[in-house]
């Protein structure tokens, strides 16, 4: 019997399984967030890099930034949306250094919207950056890692909106998902010119544009509009006094928000050697978000809690008059949402349902006085269930109300139907 050819490689150093000496690199979208921590972790392990963004200024301020801290960077401007641009990225990165080894698909648009109220231009635009765009790219940094024959790594950026059911973000989830097959079917054909094709896919993640948004309300005005200045105290209020951590320790199992680096040094990871014979899987690096564990429930009460929601009304009915199906429109910080809540009144007690998204919630606790009414329901969410709390008070056939949420309050108006 012949001895087996087959023997077992020296390991590599550890102190070399990290490097990327001697590698050029492209990032998508990496003027800021995600994106250029991706930039900078690369430029740290000693990769060349070749960035994108549609900011000329932006460009500028990272490559003078990382060039000063003596890195070997490259801005480029280009538009994920249009293939010649990601064909121009690619042949320059290779007419510059002479190679390409990791490509990157970071750049993504997410503008949220639901099924009923998409539109085409949402659509593709979402698609032609997320989909089609990550997809060329990937095509032409593919055809010059074979063109070299020294192999390769592309890493795409996923979302948990691809792999759970996000209705206002209806075309980001479905460009994504699209994305993850695209991964897969790639990695399976790439595989025998040793390009490795992967991704990572980020939970929510607090960038420095993130939290100076919420800091001074801009992003949820941007959302939904002026009238919330009741939810801009109260977002500036938990970031000062870490009720905000408070809300995240209960939505994430590791009791904090991603931050970028917690996703770039995944990202790092698939590009080094520490990965080099893994192909067509996706790092998940959220927290445990997405894990299915009830006890990591989304609450803000506690039990010093001052709120008068279906606890403090005060006495007397309300009669039969607050009975029926109110429809409302509520604008929340993932867009417009419909809204039916169908109430039922006995003497105090209010009960009903609430629909939202497809789902029905049951009304619990509700009271109905000659003061208003309150009550809450508990809604089911990618990453937990949420206790939202609701008063108002009947105005003819409309009811004026306020939606307490863990973010915040939106007030809204429902119509009789």
């Amino acid at each position: 019997m012949s001895q087996s050819s087959f023997s077992i490689p020296e390991p590599k150093p550890l102190e070399h399984l990290l490097s990327l000496e001697g590698k050029c690199a492209v990032v998508t979208g990496g003027t800021r967030g995600i994106g250029e921590e991706i930039v900078r972790r690369f430029v740290e392990a000693g990769a060349t890099v070749v960035f994108t963004g549609r900011g000329l200024d932006a460009l500028k301020r990272v490559e003078e930034k990382l060039t000063a801290a003596g890195g070997k960077v490259f801005g480029v401007q280009a538009d994920s949306s249009h293939i010649e641009d990601s064909k121009k990225v690619i042949n320059l990165a290779v007419e510059k250094f002479g190679h390409i080894d990791i490509l990157v698909n970071n750049a993504a648009v997410f503008p949220g919207s639901t099924a009923m109220d998409m539109t085409e231009e949402i659509w593709d635009e979402t698609f032609d950056v997320d989909t089609k765009g990550a997809f060329f790219f990937a095509k032409f940094a593919a055809e010059a890692m074979i063109a070299a024959g020294h192999g390769g790594r592309i890493i795409n950026i996923l979302s948990t909106a691809a792999f759970q059911i996000a209705s206002p973000l209806i075309a980001y989830g479905a460009a994504k998902a699209s994305l993850w097959y695209i991964t897969q079917a790639m990695a399976q054909e790439l595989a025998k010119y040793h390009i490795l094709v992967n991704a990572v896919t980020p939970g929510a993640t607090m960038t420095a544009e993130r939290i100076a948004a919420l800091s001074n309300g801009n992003l949820v005005e941007h959302t939904l509009g002026s009238n919330v200045s009741e939810t801009m105290k109260k977002i500036d209020s938990a970031l000062k006094n870490n009720d905000f951590a408070k809300m995240l320790s209960k939505i994430t199992p590791l009791g904090r928000p991603g931050y970028p680096d917690d996703i770039a040094n995944a990202v790092l990871f698939l590009a080094s050697d520490m990965a080099s014979y893994i192909s067509g899987v996706n790092i998940t690096v959220d927290g445990g978000q997405t894990l299915k564990n009830e006890k990591f429930d989304i609450d803000t009460d506690d039990e010093n809690s001052t709120d008068t929601t279906a606890h403090e009304q005060s006495t007397g009915v309300l009669d039969k008059s607050l009975e029926g199906t109110y429809k409302a429109t509520i604008k929340t910080p993932m867009g417009d949402q419909e809204v039916v809540f169908s109430f039922h009144v006995k003497d105090t007690v209010l009960t009903g349902t609430v629909s939202a998204l497809g789902n029905s919630f049951e009304i619990e606790n509700g009271r109905a006085t000659v003061d208003g009414f309150a009550f809450q329901y508990i809604m089911k969410t990618p990453i937990g269930k949420a206790k939202v709390h609701v008063n108002g008070k009947l105005d003819g056939d409309k009811i004026l109300c306020n939606l307490k949420t863990p973010m915040g309050s939106i007030p809204f108006e429902g119509i009789r139907v």
